[in-house]
């Protein structure tokens, strides 16, 4: 492993709280959420990582 790679990251488990389904009540409004997270990763960290378990939702999210 590289010595510049991090021990720990710091993620903000925070995010979400307070919201709720009906916050999200099209799959366009899912989506546009999907798309927000992923853009603020992209943007925050230099080669983020996907978790893929092969299940529906980790494989639309690697797409």
């Amino acid at each position: 492993m590289s010595d510049d790679f991090p021990a720990s990251v710091d993620v903000d488990y925070a995010d979400g709280e307070g919201e709720t389904p009906e916050d999200y009540p099209s799959i366009q409004h899912k989506i546009e959420k999907a798309v927000e997270v992923t853009r603020r990763g992209l943007e925050q960290y230099d080669n983020p990582a996907v978790m893929w378990t092969g299940g529906k939702d980790s494989t639309l999210t690697l797409y």
